[in-house]
């Protein structure tokens, strides 16, 4: 984590995941992150983050076993504080999926995008109502993860 100055942050992670599953071998995988913060000015605040991992573990689908799979996100979001008691975000998120070593491959794609409220009502109690957008894409014939999905949230939250 580095701060590039009073307003703004830069934080990079590589690594890797060790992953020992029952009646496979052990792996390790690759990792990488990367996300930046900035506060803009003291009522908005937006973040962007990049990442790509391979995930070497075997991914089963209905049938169709693949033995990798590569994940790409990338991601946008911010909020923004009209007030002390009310405050808004938004975000745009997209994944790549490849899954590889099966017949056939695949690869989906999936773009989500979402906005909401939340209204703090007492220190410990908050309402918020969000609305939620996904696309998945789906190029091959395995996965069948095509779809739209809209879904609408409304709920409270108490923090103790």
């Amino acid at each position: 984590e580095y701060r590039l100055n009073s307003t703004a942050v830069l934080v990079a992670k590589a690594g890797a995941q060790y992953r020992k599953v029952d009646s496979l071998d052990a792996s390790s995988d690759p990792t990488f992150e990367i996300g930046y913060m900035q506060r803009v000015n003291e009522m908005f605040r937006v973040r962007a983050d990049l990442s790509y991992e391979i995930n070497d573990y075997g991914t089963s689908f209905l049938g169709s076993n693949f033995e990798n799979n590569q994940a790409f996100r990338i991601s946008l979001a911010g909020d923004y504080h009209l007030s002390q008691k009310l405050y808004f975000t938004g975000g745009i998120n997209y994944v790549a999926n490849e899954y590889y070593g099966g017949r056939p491959e695949d690869e989906v794609d999936v773009l989500n995008l979402s906005i909401g409220a939340t209204y703090k009502m007492m220190d410990n109690l908050a309402a918020n109502l969000n609305y939620n957008y996904t696309n998945s894409s789906d190029d091959g014939d395995t996965l069948n993860r095509d779809y739209d999905r809209n879904r609408v949230q409304a709920g409270l939250t108490y923090t103790f």
